[in-house]
């Protein structure tokens, strides 16, 4: 990224050590109110590859707003009587632009922390930062820079300018917020380093990342895993004489929708957007998860179980159906890969009741094919509380016809 770009450092700087204040939202609406001023060009570009490592499609105005001497994001109602989202920004700090920043990757930080802001749901609330914000932001902008290959000195680099340590009113600790981006690094340097690895095997297998690397080239082949963003499949199976219609979507990197229908009817449906999960019952009862059981639903649905290579326990070799398999457990999840062919031949997701007690659903994957360059279970087997359903791969798209709005 070139020079323009790193005007956003010092903005940002400000942002962060002084919590959004140096003008009111009255004085910040009224400055920017017609809303008029065009973005820079090389920020609209670090916008849009933030959001292409994350798979999402902006759902937010950029808008260079001079003289608020701050960068935030915020709602803000329009004309109209509209509310959209805004990342506002003052870039009148471009001749300090080789005092406060070092490398080209601060004024990203910057911005990822904004749009970590907006994805979380911080700019509904005009009240302005506090701690459990700040550090969920801080983390977000750590995944992302890891995912666009920064180091981790770089993805802290921003915030490390800062000479002042202490926690405020509105935003923690120096050494808190640094953590928080580290968490985030490291979670989005696992994922990377997966799809790095995918290009070898390991043998013997001895630990979470090793085996989910051998389960992504044992799908992948020479398909390379950053060229997919979506998928969807349909199965088809009967329960009783019933037609059933099990349907998957994903989309990068942790967006899942999952339903079972009978005559366009919805018997059940889980979903998780990357932020929120819910279920979905007969009858159209939807009941949003927390907890443990988002948890659950959460350990699933991160795009061909990338994290598990940083999330998950190694646990060692056991038995499964008669077939010796690698095991991980991550929470209420347990996961079994063929030790022979590395590809995943089950799972089993326990949810907890009120009583504390788990209910377990188990799904086993049978007959890989090459489906569209990718080994792709034909037959699966769900298995919930003792009701057994087969279903049969009908239909598998990559690429095609799964957008944000299937996931709301």
């Amino acid at each position: 990224m070139k020079k323009r770009i790193l005007f956003l450092v010092v903005f940002g700087l400000f942002h962060i050590a002084n919590a959004q204040n140096y003008q009111t939202v009255e004085d910040i609406d009224s400055t920017c109110s017609q809303l008029s001023f065009s973005g820079n060009e090389d920020a609209e570009i670090a916008v849009d590859n933030i959001l292409d490592k994350i798979g999402l499609s902006r759902n937010f105005v950029l808008v260079e707003c001079p003289d608020i001497n701050n960068a935030l994001a915020k709602n803000i109602e329009t004309a109209d009587g509209r509310t959209e989202r805004y990342i506002l920004y003052d870039g009148n700090f471009f001749t300090q632009i080789d005092i406060k920043a070092s490398n080209n990757w601060a004024a990203t930080s910057v911005l990822a922390h904004e749009i970590g802001h907006h994805l979380n749901g911080h700019s509904l609330n005009d009240e302005g930062s506090n701690h459990k914000f700040e550090i969920e932001a801080d983390e977000f902008s750590g995944f992302v820079l890891a995912r666009m290959g920064a180091n981790l000195a770089d993805a802290k680099s921003a915030l490390s300018t800062l000479r002042y340590e202490k926690a405020t009113r509105t935003h923690p600790a120096k050494l808190d917020r640094l953590a928080a981006i580290e968490k985030g690094w490291n979670r989005g340097a696992g994922q990377l380093k997966i799809i790095k690895e995918n290009t070898g095997k390991f043998e013997n297998p001895t630990s979470a990342s090793q085996v989910a690397s051998n389960y992504i080239n044992a799908i992948m082949g020479d398909r390379n895993i950053e060229t997919i963003k979506t998928t969807s499949s349909l199965y088809k199976g009967t329960l009783q004489g019933i037609d059933l219609d099990l349907t998957f979507m994903q989309k990068f990197p942790n967006k899942t929708y999952v339903s079972i229908e009978t005559a366009g009817n919805i018997m059940n449906k889980q979903v998780y957007n990357g932020q929120i999960g819910y279920t979905v019952a007969m009858g159209g009862v939807k009941t949003e998860l927390f907890g443990k059981d988002l948890e659950t639903l959460k350990n699933s649905s991160a795009f061909f179980g990338l994290d598990l290579g940083t999330t998950a326990e190694f646990i060692g070799i056991e038995v499964f159906n008669n077939t010796e398999v690698y095991v991980l457990k991550k929470d209420f999840s347990t996961y079994y890969f063929d030790k022979k062919t590395s590809l995943k031949l089950a799972e089993k997701n326990g949810f907890e009741q009120e009583s504390g007690a788990i209910n377990y659903q188990t799904i086993t994957y049978k007959d890989y094919q090459n489906v569209k360059g990718i080994l792709y279970p034909q037959k699966i087997l769900v298995d919930a509380g003792g009701v057994k359903i087969n279903f049969e791969l009908s239909e598998f798209l990559i690429n095609e016809d799964v957008t944000d709005s299937d996931f709301e």
